[in-house]
Parts: structure tokens; C-alpha cells; sequence
């Protein structure tokens, strides 16, 4: 009876490609309607692909993992006893993460080549302020390879690197992700945070002012 929102891939439309090897990897949100056990289905509401579609568990799993499988979901106040019973330990927010980071790094084990896997170790690490180990998670990420709009939905490495005083290897990120999507207040705060750091105060005020406009 809780409608729950979680982050998933999408193709987008050829028409909005940046050019021939455009992977036209992008994101988008899906709310979880309903699901049939038996068919192993989702029913989902997709803001991009309309309404009541069905999505097989494994599709949505798949779909799911590049944003760390992140998940919301709302209810009033009177209803916070059942949702935690329904949560157990997961409730705990500092618990949810461990063990999220504990399943993001069994899946570098398991294969070392999943550069998504990679990618959640990295945002779980910044969760703990592990900045450090954070940074060579998600260089391994990125070497491995990631879709060409992956900074236009994922922040973490822009925290990372500026926590780590990387910030040669932020503003070369976040000057990548500009070029992808000019329009991301998120990059041009990045970009900012880097300038600041540089103390280039005209160029970072000139940035903030763009991620504020």
C-alpha cells in the first residue's frame, strides 16, 4: 500500500543525440504501482514512457543499479510504525548505507569489471566521508566506462574530489559534464567549488551565479 519511487535508465530518443556515438543512456524516475509475484512484474507509472507499463523484476533491477538502487517512498505521520516494521533495519539510515556499501563492494568482487558497481562503492563511501577511498572507486568507475550522461544525474565524484583537494580532476569532470548538459545547476556548483579553491573568486562567483540562474 506504499507506492515506492526509484531512479532507472531509459534510451532516449535518437532525435536528441549529441552526435553519432551518442549512447543515448539517460535517467529518469518510475513510480512502483503494483507487482505480480507469479509474473515476476512491475506494475510502474513512467514519466517518460507513460502510464501502467510492466517492468519484469529483472529489467527494473538492471535499470535500478546504476543509481545505487535508491529508493523513496511517503506516508503520513500516524503510519511510521508500520513502515519501520515493513523496513526492519533498514529503517536506520546509517544501517540502510553499510549495507548498501557492503553489497557494492561484494559486487567488485565478484566481478571487478562492473563499472556501476564501482560507481555505488564510490557514492557509499562519500556517504561515511571515506573521501579518499571514494576517489579510487570512482576513477576505477570511470576508466572502466561510463554512459556519456552519468554526471548529469550522479554528483558524487564532485564532492569527492573536491573533499579530496583533487581539484584539477574536478573542474576536468565537471567541465566534461558541461559540455554534456549545460543546463545542470549541480556542475556548475561543482565547477565553482573548484574555482573557489583555485581562488579564482570572479570565475567561481561567475559559475555559482549560473547554477542559481
Amino acid at each position: 500500500n506504499y507506492p515506492v519511487i526509484v531512479e532507472g535508465t531509459t534510451a532516449l530518443d535518437p532525435d536528441d543525440a549529441l552526435g553519432p556515438n551518442d549512447d543515448l543512456w539517460a535517467a529518469h524516475y518510475l513510480l512502483l504501482t503494483g507487482y505480480d509475484d507469479a509474473a515476476q512484474t512491475f506494475t510502474v507509472q513512467d514519466s517518460y514512457h507513460g502510464a501502467d507499463r510492466t517492468v519484469s523484476y529483472s529489467q527494473l533491477e538492471q535499470e535500478w543499479k546504476p543509481f545505487n538502487y535508491l529508493y523513496l517512498f511517503f506516508y503520513v505521520a500516524g503510519e511510521e510504525t508500520e513502515i519501520q516494521s515493513i523496513l526492519g533495519a533498514d529503517w536506520d539510515a546509517d544501517t540502510n548505507r553499510m549495507r548498501a556499501l557492503e553489497a557494492s563492494q561484494a559486487e567488485t568482487l565478484a566481478n571487478p569489471e562492473d563499472a556501476y558497481a564501482w560507481f555505488n562503492l564510490g557514492s557509499n563511501q562519500v556517504y561515511f566521508e571515506r573521501y579518499a577511498e571514494a576517489g579510487v572507486s570512482y576513477d576505477r568507475s570511470r576508466e572502466l566506462g561510463l554512459p556519456l550522461r552519468m554526471f548529469r544525474y550522479q554528483f558524487g565524484p564532485f564532492i569527492t574530489y573536491f573533499q579530496s583537494d583533487r581539484i584539477d580532476d574536478l573542474l576536468v569532470l565537471t567541465d566534461y559534464a558541461r559540455g554534456i548538459t549545460e543546463m545542470s545547476d549541480e556542475t556548475w556548483l561543482g565547477d565553482g567549488w573548484g574555482l573557489f579553491r583555485k581562488n579564482d573568486l570572479t570565475e567561481a562567483r561567475r559559475a555559482w551565479d549560473k547554477a542559481l540562474s
